[in-house]
Parts: structure tokens; sequence; C-alpha cells
């Protein structure tokens, strides 16, 4: 029991590491899209309201609503709808909601009474412009709107009149269309009523209103100006979902800005992250069981086995220790072991045992990345990571960086030729995290080059110092590059999905941007790839200081 202890402590400490990190990715990509809609949205809306003022206020719209003159505001209005295609329909009311002037022209619409609706209520009570919520229009041609409200002001500040556009809530949807979180998560809108406004999944062409959403506990909050993440059943989708809910200012009143994902798509990595630590957890158990009853036999003739036994128990305890400051160590401490077991630290391996453990071994290694890459992704959106730049020689970097990759390129039969590396070309630069980012291009070259080798330049020009790892692999094509450094990663044949996130280029341009520097990419199918580093040469006085 004593040495199953610190495997199950392990586990349980990565899989509740690893599913903080990934709780925060999640709840940093929904608050990035709900802040994405709320300013997209009120910036439109308030648009739309100075229009109408500035319409409203001009003299000829003030004569024509003072003589009632419908052939004069007819043409105005007209315009409006023509030069603005989220406006769907733009008429005019007397002071009191009855309508005089309107295009499109509804039959039945002229002398129509509106003194009951939202917008006369809200626009009427101060006499300022007002936003309502979504409704569905039930005279003229059906369509789901919001109304904007202006009054009409003559010479003496008296109101004459009200000019109402009806703003397309098929706009704001036809915008959520082109955004997704994950595969099946999406963005939408909800008014202070709880009516939704704009939903992706509900059809422009078939004007409906849902109106789900008022009595939801999340909502409710939010429209109170309470910002909330959580997990909740959403009554449209018919789905668990994990949604932020956003309260926007509109006009006079607080919308919701929704962005969700369903919760097991959200939490998939999480999910093969457990996967991987159970499966880990579940093979080094049997294999701590089975070396501590050969062990324990072999006590009484070997005592200097005892006193390794004793000693590697020693370093175990250590690494619970280290468990408490260091999210990487547990799965590296698995690796030594089992790199132990592999090169006869413990001595002769069966066949099949043999081949359990290098089954393992690769699941460590891909689990520590996996954990490596989710860490770095969450402290790059908390703003957290922290660079030490000092003074640095480019030569330096590039030794660090190939110092896990040589062996590797002799075993690919690749060439390794280094360009550069007698001049003394200092940069100001964070060593172990410029020399992590080029790494990542190292080490895809070795995976995409089967013949030929890498070349590895030093170069710098007036402000600048530059490495460049260039391959003679499969190269890629436009379209990968274009995705190259994004969060997303790249899905298909340029990644190996068995160990790789493939958001090891999107975490080196965060490293080299923190460092003031870039990465660049150069690339032809069948003719290799060119990454290449940039970061800024170091002060005179910088360098000066560094020596003393």
């Amino acid at each position: 029991m004593a040495a199953l202890l610190p495997i199950m402590l392990l586990s349980v400490y990565s899989f509740q590491i690893a599913s903080g990190s990934v709780e925060d990715l999640v709840e940093s990509g929904n608050i990035s899209a709900t802040n994405n809609l709320a300013q997209h949205a009120t910036q439109d809306f308030n648009k739309t309201v100075r229009l109408a003022y500035a319409i409203a206020s001009v003299q000829g719209t003030v004569e024509a609503v003072n003589g009632r003159d419908d052939l004069a505001m007819g043409t105005r209005l007209k315009a409006i709808v023509l030069a603005y295609p989220q406006i769907d329909r733009v008429f005019v009311t007397d002071p009191k909601g009855t309508l005089w002037s309107d295009f499109p022209s509804a039959p039945g619409s002229y002398g129509k009474n509106f003194s009951e609706t939202e917008w006369f209520k809200g626009v009427s009570e101060r006499w300022k412009p007002y936003i309502s919520g979504v409704y569905l229009r039930s005279y003229s041609r059906p369509e789901a709107v919001l109304a904007i409200a202006v009054p009409v002001w003559d010479a003496e500040k008296n109101v004459t009149g009200i000019m109402v556009y009806e703003y397309r809530a098929s706009q704001i949807t036809r915008w959520l269309q082109n955004i997704r979180l994950g595969s099946n998560g999406h963005l939408f809108l909800v008014d202070h009523r709880g009516n939704v406004v704009a939903h992706p999944n509900l059809a422009t062409d078939e004007p409906q209103l849902f109106v789900g959403y008022g009595s939801e506990p999340l909502v409710q909050e939010a429209a109170r100006n309470s910002f909330k993440t959580a997990e909740y059943f959403d009554p449209l989708e018919k789905k668990q979902m994990i949604a932020s809910f956003q309260p926007i200012s509109v006009g006079s009143n607080t919308w919701v800005a929704i962005a969700q994902q369903p919760v097991a798509e959200a939490y998939a990595v999480l999910n093969e992250v457990k996967v991987n630590i159970r499966l880990a957890g579940l093979i080094l158990t049997f294999i701590t069981l089975g070396m501590v009853i050969a062990l324990a036999r072999m006590s009484a003739r070997n005592e200097r086995l005892n006193r390794e036994l004793g000693n590697k128990n020693q370093t175990l305890q250590d690494i619970t220790s280290f468990v408490s400051h260091q999210l990487r160590a547990p799965v590296t401490a698995m690796r030594w072991t089992i790199e132990g077991m592999l090169d006869g630290d413990y001595g002769n391996v069966a066949g099949q045992l043999k081949e359990a453990l290098a089954s393992l071994k690769d699941v460590s290694i891909q689990n520590g990345e996996l954990i490596n890459d989710i860490l770095n992704m969450s402290r790059i959106d908390r703003g957290v990571i922290e660079v030490e730049s000092a003074p640095v020689k480019l030569s330096d970097i590039v030794d660090r960086a190939l110092r896990d990759y040589r062996v590797a390129l002799e075993k690919a039969g690749l060439s390794l030729t280094l360009n550069g590396m007698e001049q003394e070309i200092i940069v100001t630069a964070d060593k172990e995290k410029m020399a992590e980012s080029v790494t990542n291009a190292i080490s895809n070259a070795i995976k995409h080059t089967k013949k030929g080798g890498i070349t590895i330049s030093l170069r710098k020009d007036m402000a600048m110092g530059y490495i460049d790892v260039t391959d003679t692999g499969e190269g890629m094509t436009p379209e990968i590059m274009n995705r190259l450094f994004s969060r997303t990663g790249i899905a298909g044949k340029n990644t190996d999905s068995a160990s790789s996130t493939g958001l090891g280029l999107y975490i080196a341009r965060n490293f080299m941007q923190l460092q003031k520097g870039d990465i660049s990419v150069a690339s032809e199918p069948g003719k290799g790839s060119t990454f290449t580093y940039s970061v800024p040469l170091a002060k005179r006085n910088e360098v000066v200081k560094s020596k003393k």
C-alpha cells in the first residue's frame, strides 16, 4: 500500500491540475466570444440610433412631420431602407402612436395605433431614443425585428412625431452563423424579456420567436449585470451546456450574450487526459506490485539491491513533495522510472512486459506533452507567462535547442548543417523559452523529412537577430501555412496526432512575441520549409552590464 499510494496521489493530482486548466481554457474562450458579440452588437445598435436621431433632426424631416407630408416623408424613408440593409422597415407616427407614413408600405398600416407597444411606451416615457426587445411583426411581411424609436421635435421643442426603425434580427443571426466555438458551440443573444434575439440555429427564412430563456436563473442573474459561467440545460438545444452569460447594455435595458458548448465536447480533451492517467496508473500499479514482490523475495540474498530500493523509495517521497509545486514532474517521474526498467536497472525484463513498458512510456510522453501544451495555453490566455530576457548568444540558444535532438537526427539518417555559429550575435531573449520555440521547428523537421537534412543558420540585421531552421522535407501548402500558428492547431497529414496536440507553433509564436520577437515560415510542397525566428539584438549597455 505504501508503494501504491504515491501513484494514486500522483494520478489524482495530475487530473485535478489538468481539469482546472481545461476549465480555464473553456471559460476564457467563452468570455472572448461574448465580449466580441457585445462590442459588435452595441456598436451597430448605437450607430443606428445615431442615424435615426440625425435624420429625425434634419430640417426637411421636421417640416415633413409638421406638415404630415406623406409624399416627402415616404421619399426619405425609402432612401433609409435602401441605404441600410439591416433596417427592414421605417415608419412615422404622431405623438400618440398613430402611423401616417411608412416604407415599405404595408396594407392596412395607415392609421394603425401603436400606443400599447413596448417601443412607444419606452420612447414616450422621457421622449428619448428607445431600443425595444425582439418581436414578431404581425402586420406587413412577417419578420422578427426590434424597434429603434426616436422622437421628432419642432423648433419650439415640441414632440410632433416618432420615427421608428425596425431592425432585422436576422442581421445578427447571420453574424452568429459565421462564429463557432469548437465543433458544435455557438453564440446567441437574448433580450431583456428573455426572448431570443438571434440564434445561429433558428432559421432566418422562417421568422419565429423562442421565449424559453426568460425563466432561466442564469439568464436572470446576468440580466442583473452579473457575469456567470456555469453548466445548464439549454431549453432550445435540449443539451447540457457549459456557458458564459455576459450582460450587455442596449439602450436603457440589459440584454444577455451567451457563449456555450456541449459539455461532452468542451471537456473532450480532459476525458482523454483522464483515460491516459488511469491507464498509466493501472499499468504502473501492476508493474510496481510485481517489482515489490520480486524485490521482497530477493531481499534476503541481496543487500545491495535492498539499499538501491531504499534509495529509490526515498527518491519517490521526494517526488510526492515536488508534485505540489510542479505539474509536469509526475509525468516525468513515470517516464524516468519506465526508462530505467527498459534499460535493465531493475533486472532483465521479459518480452511481453518490455512491450507493455514501451507502450506505457509512449503514453507518458504523450500525456506530458498534452499537459504541457494545456498549461502553456492556459498561461497564455491568462497572461501569466513570464520571460526573463537577458543578453545571450544566438549560438548558445541553438546549442540548447539541439541538445535533445542530435541523437534523433542521427537515428533518422538526416544530416545537420550549422552556419554562422562562430558569429558573436548577442540578442535580448529568454534562453530557455526561445530554445523551446526553436525545438518545435527542429522536431517538426525531423518528423516530416525523409531524406536530406536540416540546416540551421544564424544572421542579423541592424535591429534583429535571426535563426533560420531549413529542412528538405515534404513542405506545406498555402492552406496549411495560413492556419499554422492558430490556437486550433493543424489537423491532417502535417501533424502526428499520436504524439502532438497541434498547438506547438501557436505556443512557440506566443513565446517569441513575449520576447518582442516573432516566427515566420516559407514553404512549398515537396521543397521543404524554412522557419525563421527573430528576436531583438541586445543593446551595448546591456551587454556590458551582463559581463560585469
